[in-house]
This record gives structure tokens, C-alpha cells and sequence, in this order.
């Protein structure tokens, strides 16, 4: 191969890694553009129907520690304080803590848990009310949420929250919930 040849091989190399990279700038600009465009509040409501008593239902969605509402990304589950007025617990996920307040319950029909994050200047709150149905239970999730300014996630998170990554975060708990129930 002759210096000319390789020369032009190597010039070829360089082009696609260019194109590459700008590719890869260009998409991290246009995320972080519609990220900084989205409105900072969101909410969603999700339903799923167990084949298990309320009761049943009720004590697992209070089981923090087993059923953690950021599933797999918690690594761990710290309790702050118990008790039937005040529970608080703080879920670690590595990079941040989301800290889980209960800020209303009425057993076993009505739960309301109120969480932000240690990092990412987001908070919501989470409405879950249970209905008792002839073959078993249905449990609806309100949320509604807030990503202020304040870090460079925070573009991100609102593409993901807004494109459904919310969620899908809770569905993914409420598919926790009912491996747990050990119904369908």
C-alpha cells in the first residue's frame, strides 16, 4: 500500500469518527433543547387490578423495604421513622436518595406519599387508592410531579418524565406489587 492510499484511508477514518461525534453532539443538544423547552410539572395516572384481598394489598404497598417504588435502581431502603401518624423512608439509588414521605392514609383504601430527590430538584406526590372488586382489588396511582431548574439532569429528566419514563417507572412497581401478591 502506498502512502497515498493509506493517506486517504486514514482521512476517511477521521471523517466518520467527525460524523459520528457531531451526530452524538447534535442529538445531546436537541435532547437538552426540548428538555429546557418542556413544562417543569407532569402528572399521569396508572391502574392495576390484583386478584388479592385489599387487605392483602394494603400491608404489601407499606412493605417499603421489599417493594421499593424505584424497583430495580434501589440499592437500598433506609427507614426514618415508623408509625401510624409518621412514616418516612429514604430510597438510595446510587447517585441520589429519593426520601418517601406518608403524608395521608385512611386503611386500607387511601395512601398518599409525598418524595424528592436529594440531587435532581424533583419532587411529587402520589395519590394510590384501592377499590375492592368482586375478584379482587384495583389500585390507581394520581401523580403529579415537579422538575424545577437547578442541575444539568434536569433537561433530561423532563424528556424522560414527559415521554412516559414516569410512568413507566411506576408500572414497573406496581408489576413489583403484584409478583409480590403472587397474582397475574
Amino acid at each position: 500500500m502506498n502512502a497515498a492510499a493509506s493517506n486517504t484511508k486514514g482521512r476517511r477514518m477521521l471523517m466518520w469518527i467527525l460524523i459520528v461525534a457531531g451526530g452524538l453532539a447534535g442529538l445531546f443538544g436537541v435532547s437538552m433543547a426540548i428538555g429546557m423547552l418542556l413544562p417543569s410539572e407532569y402528572s399521569f395516572t396508572i391502574e392495576r387490578h390484583f386478584n388479592a384481598d385489599v387487605d392483602r394489598v394494603w400491608q404489601v404497598l407499606h412493605n417499603h423495604e421489599t417493594y421499593p417504588y424505584s424497583t430495580t435502581q434501589c440499592r437500598s431502603v433506609e427507614v426514618l421513622a415508623t408509625g401510624e401518624d409518621n412514616e418516612r423512608w429514604a430510597e438510595d439509588m446510587g447517585s441520589s436518595t429519593i426520601t418517601y414521605e406518608r403524608v395521608e392514609h385512611t386503611s386500607p383504601k387511601r395512601l398518599v406519599i409525598r418524595a424528592h430527590d436529594s440531587v435532581v430538584p424533583l419532587s411529587f406526590e402520589c395519590e394510590i387508592t384501592l377499590t375492592t372488586t368482586p375478584d379482587g382489588t384495583t389500585v390507581r396511582m394520581q401523580t403529579q410531579g415537579r422538575i424545577d431548574r437547578g442541575t444539568f439532569h434536569v433537561p433530561f429528566f423532563r424528556l424522560i418524565i414527559h415521554c412516559g419514563g414516569a410512568k413507566a417507572g411506576m408500572s414497573k412497581y406496581l408489576e413489583s406489587i403484584a409478583q409480590g401478591l403472587g397474582t397475574p
